[in-house]
């Protein structure tokens, strides 16, 4: 079964990927454009996900699943739990659990994702990057896929049935040669990072705990017992954006969330901006417009 889907908001492209546990927020300024394509065949999903805007991803896929996964050379590159990957990464993943992405505008990310529970010979299971020839065999496999996809949405018939019956099966033998034969190991990550990672993920806990506490970064320094410079380097270094900044978006972002939920309950927009601490309206305009393209009132309008 295949199906697109277009979004004008980072939150409502969260909840479109099957299975998955997801929260978005919007990152770099502009009205928000993504699409999902996805083409559903029984144990077996192909999925391509389009950002026009930065996007800090939070999230953790079905555990039974086996994720190949590619982003196109024309990607501005991504951040993984604080480690950049450039454009045209490939490789397979497994137990992604309370991942943290920071993708680029202009995203473009192609998932093929295996329920291993309709493999009973899954074992073993290999995970990591895929490097040099058996990069440029990922890379066939991913312009095939594409290929399908893309196939789905211009032709209005769609594949051949006979086609589509075979289509799995032949997806699997080819994911199942790279996973055999082409697996790299990933690369080290080191101490330094890991440690970055942890206490970037000290701060989003404390923040996921206290949403609605208007905090300062000298604040949540006291409430996470570590120096205002540790927690602002840490932060930079896992996602390219300065601790101050990104605080603000995600108070920004929440507002956003109240916003569109007040179409179906109305409320005023200045009651919604002081609960996320936004004490000046014309400020918290202003910084809404910038990073969003629109004024808050303009996202509170029901959309036809």
């Amino acid at each position: 079964m295949f199906s697109e889907t277009s979004f004008d908001d980072v939150s409502a492209q969260e909840k479109s990927l099957p299975g998955w546990q997801q929260e978005y927020r919007q990152l770099s300024p502009g009205l928000f454009h993504g699409r999902v394509a996805t083409l559903q065949f029984p144990g077996l999903t192909i999925i391509r996900e389009r950002m026009n805007v930065a996007v800090e991803q939070h999230y953790s896929a079905p555990d039974s699943s086996l994720i190949f996964f590619c982003q196109s050379a024309q990607s501005g590159g991504v951040r993984i739990d604080g480690e950049f990957f450039g454009g045209s990464t490939v490789g397979f993943g497994h137990r992604w659990h309370e991942r943290l992405s920071i993708s680029a505008p202009m995203s473009d990310y192609l998932l093929a994702v295996v329920d291993l529970d309709d493999e009973p010979e899954a074992t073993g299971v290999k995970t990591g990057l895929l490097r040099g020839a058996a990069a440029e065999q990922a890379d066939s496999v991913y312009q095939w896929l594409t290929s399908l996809l893309e196939l789905q949405t211009s032709e209005p018939a769609g594949l051949p049935e006979q086609l589509l019956g075979l289509l799995p099966d032949m997806i699997r033998d080819r994911l199942g040669l790279l996973q055999q034969s082409c697996m790299q190991e990933p690369e080290e990550v080191s101490d330094a990072s890991r440690a970055d990672l942890r206490l970037y993920r000290d701060m989003e806990a404390w923040l996921t705990d206290n949403p609605r506490e208007a905090i300062s970064v000298a604040g949540l320094a006291r409430e996470v017992r570590r120096s205002s410079q540790a927690l602002r380097a840490a932060c930079l270094r896992v996602t390219g954006y300065r601790l101050d900044e990104m605080l603000m978006i995600r108070r920004l972002n929440h507002a956003r969330r109240d916003l569109i939920a007040a179409r179906q309950a109305p409320r005023r927009v200045s009651d919604i901006a002081l609960d996320w601490g936004f004490f000046h309206w014309g400020r918290f305009s202003t910084r809404y417009h910038a990073l969003f393209g629109e004024t808050p009132t303009q996202t509170m309008r029901v959309r036809n």
